[in-house]
């Protein structure tokens, strides 16, 4: 895949892009870190990269918040939170970057299929990865979709602790 610079213009032109598409609100430089964390883990687990493996950080981080899969990361608190989703993750839960962060991660699913996602989601954290999840999930409108052919890895730091898991699937049929 070409490098970003190639597709999209200058790095500076890329962080430029970010500043428009991404709320006024957001952490720009949290942005960059979590975006670069969950890069950085898929590749450690999968041994090859999500996106394209050269330019900047703020490349990088465009070009995994405009895949046209879905893309999502929750932390490691008892009751993980949401802490991002690319533009395809935000159009199919209806819902905005600030309504999906912080968001318990456990509500993207109906309550009856959460403990089906509680044990899958224990079975990633022992693995380090699982690429055969499917379920069912809910938007913030209610909307219901099955999701299908979803890899989920966990999220670690360089020193290797654990800091929460994400999530990437191009499946889904609304029911």
């Amino acid at each position: 895949m070409p490098a970003l610079t190639d597709r999209f213009g200058s790095t500076e032109a890329n962080k430029a892009t970010l500043l428009k598409i991404l709320p006024a609100s957001i952490d720009l430089p949290g942005f960059l870190r979590q975006s670069s964390r969950i890069l950085e883990s898929h590749r450690f687990w999968f041994k090859k990269d999500l996106v394209f493996s050269k330019g900047s950080g703020e490349d990088q981080a465009l070009g995994l918040f405009l895949l046209p899969q879905v893309i999502v990361s929750s932390g490691n608190e008892l009751d993980p939170l949401l802490n991002y989703g690319n533009r395809q993750a935000l159009a199919l839960w209806e819902t905005s970057w600030e309504d999906l962060n912080g968001l318990p991660g456990r509500l993207t699913a109906e309550p009856m299929e959460q403990p089906a996602r509680d044990t899958f989601l224990k079975r990633v954290r022992e693995n380090g990865f699982v690429t055969d999840y499917e379920g069912i999930r809910i938007s913030r409108r209610g909307k219901r979709f099955w999701i299908s052919q979803t890899t989920v890895w966990n999220i670690l730091d360089p020193e290797g602790k654990f800091l929460g898991q994400a999530a990437t699937f191009n499946s889904w049929k609304n029911l």
